[in-house]
């Protein structure tokens, strides 16, 4: 099942720059599996992420050539990031790292996933309190792909 939309949290980009050359297939299958669904990466319109994005992702790196590229096929789409109270309630008792929280609002905002490599978030108990909390999925490398088909 793909999603209308994935926020792509920023270390999840970086992660895949000294990626081997079947799993850099595969992020680039991943996009292109994207662009022909009409999925999109999910962005804030407050600039939290796209503000990550310009200060992590460094000329020649992957992840950064990813954006340019979802931005040049026009496949980024502004949501809103906020989360509800009672989701920022939720987030809190859960520890939850407030710096990502604008990824989980823009994928709740536009009916889509949370995608991430970072393990504290890929936890059995952590993915169901950010789904109870949230609405939304968190995927990590595996699942995105496997939720994209390649």
């Amino acid at each position: 099942m793909s999603h209308e939309g994935y926020a792509l949290d920023v270390g999840w980009l970086i992660g895949h720059d000294d990626a081997d050359v079947i799993t850099l297939h595969r992020v680039l299958s991943a996009i292109e599996a994207m662009r022909s669904r009409g999925s999109n990466v999910l962005l804030d319109f407050d600039g939290h992420i796209e503000g990550e994005y310009a200060r992590h992702l460094q000329p020649g790196m992957l992840g950064r050539k990813i954006y340019a590229h979802v931005h040049k096929a026009q496949m980024l789409l502004h949501v809103s990031g906020k989360l509800t109270q009672k989701s920022a309630d939720a987030l809190d008792k859960a520890c939850f790292d407030p710096s990502d929280r604008p990824y989980l609002g823009a994928a709740s905002s536009g009916c889509g996933a949370y995608v991430t490599h970072e393990e504290k978030h890929l936890r059995d108990e952590q993915s169901a309190a950010i789904q109870s909390a949230c609405g939304v999925p968190v995927l990590g490398t595996e699942e995105f792909f496997e939720d994209l088909g390649v």
